[in-house]
């Protein structure tokens, strides 16, 4: 038996969503990091959106930040 055989069978189907992601500047209320010359980077944070969600699930529909584990 292989270690990390095909696990393909094991799944009914998937419906992939688009993800948008994008990284913060570090300010007080946060906004999105749009110069490196003038915005400072928040390293422990980013925020996610699921482009095309379902309605009913309304976590990611609009951008959630999301902190990084580091």
């Amino acid at each position: 038996m292989r270690l990390f055989s095909d696990q393909s069978k094991n799944l009914r189907s998937i419906d992939p969503f688009n993800a948008e992601f994008r990284l913060m500047a570090n300010t007080t209320p946060a906004s999105p990091f749009v110069n490196h010359a003038t915005d400072l980077l928040d390293f422990t944070a980013g925020e996610v959106q699921i482009v095309g969600a379902p309605s009913g699930d309304t976590t990611y529909n609009a951008f959630t930040s999301v902190p990084f584990l580091h």
